[in-house]
């Protein structure tokens, strides 16, 4: 989270845009993600990209450059309904209302009101006679669709300044922007830093744990030494004695030992004990030794990816390239699983909201070869979830050709790239292996963008129709579905 803006700012900006909007024809609506969009509005001579974002922590009003990326495949309402209602249309009045962080943008047959305010800023839009049309962002007190809209109430505690803050709103918008990519990357720069710092945390509190009861099971060797000595006299030990003097045989002055007994056991049953508990000492410290040369090994292996880690972000930190840092946490990450340990939950770059995630995902996670993500639906309503619910429209979406079988996802790494070959194709090896195919060493998979698939109307769940598919070609599928599955830690069904 960054901040909100203060009325100075709201009320700066809204003087600074008014002049270049108000008489303007908006030619255009983009959604750049779920709370946020840009109105090009177009005066004589000049192109204004007017933006207006609820997104939590980044609510605000101000101009870009240029209209930005595209954003997502599928409008929210709120996009859908300006696109319909407010292209071609003049933008008739921008202002503040009431001293407080409330812009209204009028056109010719409705308004958007920005409430940047709160936890839960919004993006109302309404119709002509003040009725809630949409809502984009939090939920809204007063904003309800298909009702009149309720203002909010005057804020009498807000400290309103005695005039606009002078505001440049493309210098806003660059230091707002710069400010969200620094926090961005300190984020992402976090996360991959605490789940290598917290594995070797892990693994070196196992390795204080595993000295410890090494420690704890080092005398051992005493046990077999007393069990020795007690075996000589163990027939005429009485049942009750709580310890006993015997010759310690091992001891090149044969002098006396106190062996401590169980009073409830005779002589022959305190012998077998002591030699259980030699027994016991013994395995235990050789699997200590065990679990303590693999704890080593991973902890030197977590050192290495930490500097791994280390080299990745001082690359990257003379220009916050969150891109490169973005391409290499897949495989940073699986190693990091490799190891034990769990990566922490993704961060998106800015403009770029996440769904949050279910409580049980309707599709397997698996890891390709080059650290990038492929996710293999469980069958039938999870097949339609995952492709229809959860894949984006620029993802890949992969099936065995000719034959039944799990849909599968290759998620788009980051906005512009595409899947490399080495991940397309262990994603064609699991298409196989989930389907009527299963076993087969060569098979062919169709490969389309997910936007390109469609749903089958009136046809059980998972039945899809495709658009400009291809195919792929996959020669050795057993071995790289073996390969996926033992990342996971587990054998392929």
């Amino acid at each position: 989270m960054l901040r909100m803006l203060n009325v100075g700012e709201v009320q700066g900006l809204v003087v600074a845009l008014a002049p270049r909007v108000v008489g303007g024809a908006i030619q255009g609506v983009r959604q750049l993600d779920a709370e946020t969009i840009v109105l090009e509005v177009r005066v004589p001579g000049h192109t204004t990209h007017l933006l207006l974002s609820a997104r939590p922590g980044a609510a605000r009003l101000s101009e870009r450059a240029d209209p930005g990326p595209e954003g997502w495949d599928t409008p929210r309402t709120l996009t859908q309904w300006l696109r319909a209602q407010a292209k071609g249309r003049v933008v008739t009045a921008l202002d503040v209302v009431g001293n407080d962080r409330i812009v209204r943008l009028d056109f010719d047959g409705g308004a958007v009101v920005a409430l940047l305010f709160g936890r839960r800023p919004a993006l109302v839009g309404l119709d002509a006679s003040g009725r809630v049309m949409c809502v984009a962002g939090g939920a809204v007190e007063g904003a309800t669709p298909g009702q009149a809209f309720v203002w909010p109430q005057p804020r009498t505690t807000l400290e309103v300044p005695a005039a606009p803050q002078v505001v440049d709103p493309l210098a806003f918008e660059a230091a707002w922007v710069e400010a969200e990519r620094s926090a961005t990357w300190a984020r992402l720069v976090r996360a991959l830093r605490g789940g290598v710092t917290r594995a070797i945390q892990r693994v070196e509190a196992l390795l204080s744990n595993l000295d410890s009861d090494a420690a704890r099971h080092a005398d051992f060797d005493r046990w077999r030494v007393w069990g020795e000595a007690l075996r000589v006299v163990a027939s005429r030990m009485p049942r009750g004695a709580e310890s006993a003097r015997v010759t310690d045989y091992a001891s090149p002055t044969l002098g006396e030992v106190e062996v401590p007994l169980d009073p409830t056991l005779d002589g022959a049953a305190n012998v077998a004990r002591m030699f259980q508990r030699y027994r016991k000492g013994r395995d235990a410290q050789a699997k200590l030794a065990e679990r303590k040369a693999e704890a080593e090994r991973r902890w030197a292996a977590l050192v290495d990816l930490a500097a791994e880690v280390e080299r990745w972000v001082t690359a990257g930190a003379p220009t916050l390239d969150i891109s490169a840092l973005e391409a290499a946490r897949p495989g940073l990450d699986a190693r990091l699983r490799r190891l034990g340990g769990a990566p922490a939950a993704r961060i998106e770059a800015p403009g770029r909201a996440q769904p949050a995630a279910p409580a049980r995902l309707p599709f397997r996670v698996f890891t390709s070869l080059t650290g990038e993500v492929i996710w293999v639906g469980r069958g039938g309503a999870d097949n339609h979830a995952l492709t229809f619910r959860h894949a984006r429209g620029n993802d890949m979406w992969l099936h065995a050709r000719d034959s039944p079988g799990a849909h599968v996802v290759v998620p788009q790494p980051t906005r512009g790239r595409t899947p490399q070959r080495e991940t397309l194709l262990d994603a064609a090896a699991l298409a196989l292996h989930h389907s009527d195919l299963r076993g087969e060493a060569v098979g062919d998979v169709t490969c389309v963008e997910r936007k390109h698939v469609r749903a089958i109307r009136g046809a059980a769940p998972g039945r899809v129709s495709l658009a400009a598919a291809s195919a792929i070609t996959v020669y050795d599928a057993p071995s790289r579905v073996a390969r996926l599955y033992a990342e996971r830690g587990e054998g392929a069904p």
